[in-house]
């Protein structure tokens, strides 16, 4: 024990030695990609190295988290994850990793809100307008998700089910390319993030704003209702990004990495970025207190897909 807690201190003195990877399980361009890419510059400034993006966008996220598991435990690799890490566990039975133990939590970077939106070529006006034609045509009108099981495949089944209302799900491999099908109308709805290209193209008119969840409204797009005000209270939704490391990193490397990504969300640019996506940073986690997270939720979405009756094959 003696001998690999001073190994593991021998490493995180030479840290970074070499850049670092972090694997996104988005495709370039998606609001993950965007804060990724955020953060992961302001860190390179910050610890005098190289840190390369490397999308691996599909299998809702564990492609990409699968890769960073399998990495060498130097600190040198991270993953960018979000609450498909805490779904994936109960979607897919046949993981090839364990979503808790095959990681270090590195730190969590964002909690934030959704906005739903709708091409023009659907005719939906307005959340109400949704709800009113759904019914009346229930599986006529179809949303864009990441994935069977992602985040966005069960918010949008947590939101049918609070309006009693049937909606048609179109999977996909990132909100990117559900975005590039939302906007000529091949598809009626994509509920993202209020990172990446879905803000600018309702505040461009492009798409039609229909509720954002949470309690207040973004900035950019100060049209557009929370759900409480467009009508439908009962329905609220959030997400989360986070870093993870592969397991058996050193922990003073994992505390390394932690205040150093934490002092990059509290830096002014970095908060105004953010404010301008409708998002800002989490609460300063510990890696220990991050872990506790990620298992709380696991559990809070296994409970909401048995409480949804939500099919995940």
């Amino acid at each position: 024990m003696a001998s690999a807690l001073l190994s593991g201190t021998c490493l995180a003195d030479s840290f970074p030695s070499k850049p670092l990877r972090i694997y996104v399980p988005n495709p370039p361009g998606g609001g993950g990609d965007t804060i990724a890419r955020l953060v992961g510059s302001k860190l390179a400034e910050r610890l005098g190295q190289t840190v390369v993006v490397e999308n691996k966008p599909g299998g809702s996220s564990v492609i990409s988290t699968d890769a960073a598991a399998k990495a060498e435990p130097d600190g040198h690799t991270l993953a960018f994850i979000t609450d498909t890490h805490s779904i994936n566990p109960v979607a897919n039975a046949n993981l090839p990793y364990d979503s808790i133990r095959d990681f270090a939590p590195v730190a969590q970077l964002i909690r934030g809100d959704y906005i739903l939106v709708a091409s023009h070529k659907s005719g939906i006006r307005d959340l109400q307008d949704l709800i009113t034609k759904a019914k009346a045509q229930p599986g006529r009108y179809s949303y864009g998700s990441t994935g069977i099981g992602s985040v966005h495949h069960l918010a949008m089944e947590l939101m049918s089910h609070k309006a009693g209302i049937k909606l048609s799900h179109v999977p996909y491999k990132g909100v990117s390319q559900a975005m590039a099908d939302v906007l000529p109308g091949h598809i009626d709805l994509v509920l993202s993030g209020t990172a990446g290209g879905v803000v600018p193209a309702v505040a461009a008119g492009k798409l039609v704003g229909l509720g954002v969840t949470g309690s207040s409204r973004v900035a950019a797009v100060p049209d557009v209702p929370t759900f409480a005000q467009a009508g439908l209270p009962q329905f609220d939704s959030s997400f989360w990004f986070g870093f993870v490391a592969p397991a058996k990193t050193p922990p003073a490397i994992v505390d390394r990495l932690n205040r150093e990504i934490i002092a990059v969300l509290k830096s002014d640019e970095v908060s105004e970025k953010l404010a301008g996506y409708g998002m800002k940073a989490a609460p300063p986690l510990s890696p220990a207190e991050f872990r506790q997270f990620m298992i709380e939720d696991a559990k809070r979405y296994k409970d909401l897909i048995e409480s949804t009756g939500t099919k995940l094959d």
